[in-house]
């Protein structure tokens, strides 16, 4: 009654029946409903947490539920998922239960997150990842949904589970397991590095997406036939512009309204003015919304109805050739300097051409060193590159950066392969055991075998998790650089050479520069496979809970999702090539 002028309660029985919202006279008194309760959950839940958070020097954060489906807002209790993320001081989103996994089509909800912490000018946008992804969960895999998260604007992460205890019930119940119970506990601090290395670069400066894509959240509340053609739209445009390489953010219709048109054009909404504002539907808009966007074209601006236009709109950089479908592209501006992420999407190669600005020194960030190495453009400012499913690359622009020579592709020119494969030994060094009320850890004692490389398993037994040591001796002509390549590795290496420790790999590509010495040498490379092999197992499983109920509320998703990922060891084909320069 205060806020909309009139009384709901005699529409409630009708709206109750009415729960798909297929009447449409019903259609205005469902969205202003749902326009106040979405301000009530800001004003009297979100908000008063934000005030009380600020009285202790604290910042408030979190993610809603179903955040991966704002067509739902009325039915998960805050109503619009922007207006809600823009009451949190760090908005966020929880990637669970394999929403974002390699391979399938990408829910483009990180963006939620990330758009309102652009429009309030904050600094971070939070993501909750891996909550009931199983243990089969691969390196390569948690770094490919990282990834997907950072090219649409997250920059800080919590992970699932370091728990307090992996014993009896808690065996099975939240996967994937974190801590020394996973095989491959040792070897993530490289991932970890990884991650705070990219979060930090792109956490500084200022976002640098031009393009705004309203979120029709009153035809979402507007039920049925609305609805469905609004989430419809909305979820072809972010596939349409994640192709077309436009980095954008999310906005609604009141935000619109309430956005000014600046002297150069652009229209600012709070922290961010953008160029061009994309409408994948325009049904139930707010007559000021539309009123505002007028205004916007009448002073130069770009509006876009549908997706079709999105070869007009504004983007951090043009990229060509038959792989830029596959290329997603975030941008940041700090200063004079420019930062681009970029992540192929696809599990496959992808070629492209990458047009940077002219004149300027272009540099690629290599969080192995954490430093900057100068790339190759042409005159023109284009780089021909081929990204490998799932490689992303963080390049600078600089106008004070000073190229240096020899980065690991120049460096590596003059290696060539040496003859003859290498002679391998196995031996399995530690086996994580899903015991009688807990993980134990069991050192192994059995000898070294003679293996090709390959699948452990037929060495090991299907149900091994945990640890074992590939050793092989070769002779080297003189002392000298070389180049070692183990190819593919199922699932994380790390390497010795005659005795000293050269680092592990979480994720491929699993290369390390070595050094070699005349005569005899020896390589050691210890592979840590998946707790999917242990814990994975039905009957290992059955047992844990049988003994030890109750089964977890999440068992019927992440049982068959330890089913997967079960190949272990080094697979290769592994190279190892010796310096022929002086």
């Amino acid at each position: 009654r205060r806020r909309k002028g009139y009384d709901a309660a005699p529409f409630v029985p009708a709206l109750l029946a009415d729960a798909d919202g297929a009447d449409p006279a019903l259609g205005r008194v469902r969205v202003d409903v749902q326009d106040v309760k979405a301000d009530l959950f800001v004003e009297r839940y979100l908000a008063p947490l934000r005030d009380g958070c600020h009285a202790h020097g604290l910042l408030s954060g979190g993610h809603l539920n179903n955040e991966d489906a704002p067509e739902a807002g009325e039915r998960t209790g805050h109503g619009s998922i922007l207006r809600s993320l823009r009451a949190m001081d760090v908005p966020g989103v929880d990637v669970i239960w394999r929403q974002l996994f390699p391979g399938r089509p990408v829910n483009p909800f990180p963006r939620y997150a990330a758009s309102a912490a652009h429009q309030n000018g904050g600094r971070f946008a939070l993501s909750e990842s891996f909550g009931i992804f199983g243990d089969s969960l691969s390196p390569a895999e948690r770094k490919w949904i990282v990834d997907c998260q950072f090219v649409r604007g997250i920059n800080l992460f919590v992970f699932a589970y370091y728990a307090q205890s992996n014993a009896r019930h808690w065996m099975t119940l939240l996967e994937p397991h974190a801590g020394p119970v996973d095989p491959t506990w040792d070897f993530a601090p490289h991932f970890f590095r990884y991650v705070e290395r990219t979060a930090r670069l792109l956490s500084r400066g200022s976002p640098g997406a031009e393009t705004a894509v309203l979120m029709n959240v009153r035809a979402f509340w507007a039920g049925a036939k609305d609805r469905d053609a609004a989430s419809a739209a909305h979820y072809a445009a972010a596939k349409a512009l994640d192709e077309a390489n436009v980095d954008y953010d999310f906005v609604e219709d009141r935000d619109l309204a309430a956005a000014e048109i600046l002297p150069d054009g652009r229209i600012r909404v709070d922290a961010m003015a953008y160029r061009a504002v994309v409408l994948p539907s325009e049904d139930w808009m707010l007559p000021e919304a539309k009123e505002m966007l007028a205004r916007f074209e009448a002073a130069g601006g770009l509006v876009v109805r549908g997706w079709e236009g999105e070869g007009r709109l504004p983007r951090p950089l043009r990229v060509a050739g038959a792989g830029a479908r596959a290329l997603r592209v975030l941008s940041r501006i700090e200063g004079a300097r420019r930062i681009w992420f970029l992540m192929n999407e696809d599990l496959a190669d992808r070629a492209v051409e990458i047009t940077f600005p002219v004149g300027v020194p272009i540099a690629r960030y290599d969080s192995e060193t954490d430093a900057l190495e100068s790339v190759p453009v042409d005159a023109d400012g284009i780089l021909r590159r081929v990204f490998s499913p799932g490689e992303t690359a963080l390049y600078v622009s600089d106008p004070d950066f000073q190229p240096r020579s020899g980065d690991l592709q120049a460096r590596s020119a003059d290696l060539q392969p040496r003859s003859g494969d290498l002679n391998w030994t196995l031996r399995p060094l530690v086996s994580h055991v899903a015991g009688a009320e807990d993980f134990e850890f069991r050192p192994c004692d059995a000898p070294a075998r003679p293996v090709a490389l390959g699948d452990w398993r037929g060495v090991l037994g299907e149900t091994f998790s945990g640890k074992a040591l590939y050793r092989a001796e070769f002779d080297a002509p003189a002392d000298g650089e070389a180049l070692l390549d183990l190819g593919e590795v199922k699932w994380c290496a790390a390497v010795r050479l005659n005795g000293a420790d050269l680092g592990a790999r979480f994720f491929g590509p699993f290369r390390w520069r070595v050094r070699v010495t005349k005569g005899r040498n020896v390589l050691e490379v210890t592979v840590a496979n998946l707790l999917a092999n242990q814990i994975g197992d039905d009957a290992i499983r059955d047992r844990i809970q049988r003994a030890w109920p109750p089964v977890g509320p999440y068992d019927a998703r992440q049982r068959p999702f330890d089913r997967d990922n079960r190949a272990s060891g080094l697979f290769g084909p592994a190279a190892l090539r010796i310096s022929t320069s002086p």
